[in-house]
């Protein structure tokens, strides 16, 4: 059980080892439950933000092509008078 409590408590606490691992266990296990909701919360965001900016950034290049565009039209229209 080094992994959930030190040799040492081990054998002090030797009458009631098993229950006590158990328990330790338990913690140790919610504790990375608990670690990985945050970790997926996080990823979720940052899903979330890329979708967003990615958004952002096909709206902003939707403009400027329709932009360029006009002014292509435009540019042409001048060379043509």
């Amino acid at each position: 059980m080094p992994l959930f409590m030190p040799d040492e408590e081990l054998a002090r606490l030797s009458s009631d080892a098993a229950s006590v691992a158990a328990e330790k266990a338990d913690e140790y296990i919610r504790k990375l439950y608990a670690e990985l909701d945050s970790v997926r919360a996080k990823a979720d965001a940052a899903s979330i933000t890329a979708e967003q900016n990615y958004s952002l950034l096909e709206q902003k290049y939707l403009s400027l092509a329709q932009d360029f565009s006009s002014l292509e039209s435009e540019n042409a229209k001048l060379k043509s008078d």
